[in-house]
């Protein structure tokens, strides 16, 4: 994998999040501490300065609407709310690029609502964003491109009202009963 012609595909992870990378998680993936320190402490890791540091925590807090849980213990979090949380971590590194694996795995379709709001929200920000899924159709509404991946190859590439006109993506992936 090359990012900004440099070929980072073995170097560690924090290499990789100095490099411009930020990683969201498909299984759970946070501290077990409040909302508001599993924001501080990677904010205390790569931001110089406490106030600068919490007045990042403060932004992010109000931005994925994580202000009314701040002293809450990220175990009891659902799984919505913990999603929010890792987004919100990741943007406290400015990345460049952000790969999110399977952000709407085990979530219940309004909250699936939610998080594609918060995904275009990574966006705004002015990072790349590379999302594996296998629930393409959630992902249609806020994607500019795909790729439907099967039979170890691309199988459809494009906008995605391009690839549900792809008659081998329905048949192989969406199932013949299919109706775009």
């Amino acid at each position: 994998m090359l990012i900004k012609n440099k070929d980072i595909s073995e170097i560690p992870i924090h290499e990789r999040a100095k490099a411009g990378i930020g990683y969201l998680s498909q299984q759970r993936s946070v501290f077990g501490m409040s909302v508001y320190d599993n924001l501080l402490g990677v904010c205390q890791l790569t931001i110089k300065g406490s106030k600068k540091q919490r007045d990042i925590v403060e932004n992010l807090l109000d931005e994925f609407n994580l202000q009314h849980l701040r002293n809450i213990h990220s175990n009891v979090l659902s799984g919505g709310e913990v999603r929010r949380l890792m987004m919100a971590r990741i943007l406290i590194n400015k990345p460049s690029v952000i790969l999110l694996d399977e952000p709407m795995a085990a979530l219940d379709p309004i909250v699936v609502q939610d998080i594609q709001k918060y995904i275009l929200k990574i966006q705004s920000h002015g990072c790349a964003i590379l999302i594996t899924d296998h629930q393409v159709r959630n992902l249609f509404d806020i994607v500019d491109r795909a790729y439907v991946l099967g039979e170890q190859s691309i199988i459809a590439q494009g906008k995605p009202n391009e690839i549900l006109k792809s008659s081998k993506a329905i048949k192989l992936y969406f199932g013949e009963q299919y109706d775009a």
